[in-house]
């Protein structure tokens, strides 16, 4: 018994015991008041109620609905209030005894891991900005200084041809050829412009921009059908928002095209409150999800690029693949308004 009471007191994480019925505090330990920043146990046990330090309610009823069902809740991160009324995140597990009228429990203060990942979620957001920034200004270029300079010479040609006599008539051709091969490659400057930052989707909007690009892959894949689907609102997001859904989208099909091999895929956005959820499936070959080989590296690779741009807009990413079955992935982005 003694062992047991050093090891709870001496414990490296806060424990305690409090009832169920008014969040009293029936037992805690050191680690638990300096968690909680109390001057000591006496000012601890006086001021303290498990009831009524949660910063969010509903978070509180979803931790006793879980412990209520299933008897224990493990690893449940959560906001607290500590007794200077400051925030913190923790990451709670407990136990409830219903007959005896208590729960017990651990708390460990993980408001540093927090605030760390909210750094880097802030990086992250302004680095794939910055990405998008500089797609901007190359895109630009290509499509006015580029293009206007082909266009030039397309000119040039053109009055070169006219000057010479008709009895140039091969000089004439190579010059058409030549022509020709301009307007090829003022073709492929747009392509490339389009798909570093398609013009559309800051004028048009997401959909517009989506039904194109749909179009546009089935046009040089005809092998591969999309279905693609909108429901809810057809009201314009946020910028951020807009071309982390076109991304997704863009490279989610560009995975199917180059290692599905899939016949169908459908494409769902649903623009909804509180969230829009953008869900992209096929029927193609599908891969083991527990795969890692150097095969797969490149799908890889696109498929954590897809989720660290929803996780930078506080999104939600899942997929679900395996082999002969095809591949869905789910994409949720919180949404605070739809812009008129």
């Amino acid at each position: 018994m003694k062992n047991i009471k050093k090891n709870f007191d001496n414990s490296i994480v806060g424990m305690y015991q409090t009832r169920i019925k008014d969040g009293s505090v029936i037992t805690a330990n050191r680690k638990l008041v300096e968690i909680f920043r109390y001057a000591d146990f006496d000012d601890y046990f006086a001021r303290h109620n498990a009831c009524s330090n949660y910063v969010e309610p509903k978070k509180r009823d979803q931790l006793f609905k879980k412990l209520e069902t299933h008897g224990r809740v493990d690893d449940f991160e959560i906001q607290l209030y500590r007794g200077d009324k400051t925030k913190f995140w923790a990451c709670l597990s407990a136990e409830i005894f219903p007959d005896q009228g208590y729960l017990e429990g651990m708390i460990l203060d993980i408001d540093k891991r927090k605030k760390a990942e909210e750094a880097n979620k802030h990086l992250a957001r302004r680095l794939l900005c910055a990405q998008e920034e500089e797609r901007i200004r190359i895109a630009r270029d290509l499509h006015d200084e580029l293009g206007q300079d082909l266009s030039t010479l397309q000119f040039s040609l053109n009055k070169l041809k006219t000057s010479l006599p008709d009895v140039c008539e091969t000089q004439k051709k190579m010059i058409d050829n030549i022509a020709s091969d301009i307007e090829k490659t003022g073709d492929t400057v747009r392509k490339i412009s389009s798909n570093l930052r398609p013009s559309m989707l800051d004028h048009l909007g997401l959909i517009v921009t989506l039904e194109s690009y749909i179009s546009s892959f089935m046009k040089h894949n005809p092998l591969t059908r999309v279905d693609f689907q909108v429901m809810g609102y057809k009201k314009r997001l946020k910028a951020e928002i807009e071309i982390v859904l076109y991304r997704v989208t863009q490279e989610a099909l560009n995975n199917i095209r180059r290692h599905a091999k899939a016949s169908r895929a459908k494409v769902m956005l649903t623009l909804t409150y509180p969230k829009v959820i953008l869900i992209i499936g096929d029927n193609g070959a599908g891969f083991s999800q527990n795969q890692n080989s150097e095969g797969n590296c490149g799908n890889a690779i696109g498929i954590l690029g897809m989720k660290e741009r929803i996780d930078s807009l506080e999104g939600c990413f899942t997929l679900h693949s395996a082999l002969g079955k095809g591949t869905t992935i789910r994409a949720e982005i919180p949404v605070q308004e739809l812009d008129s």
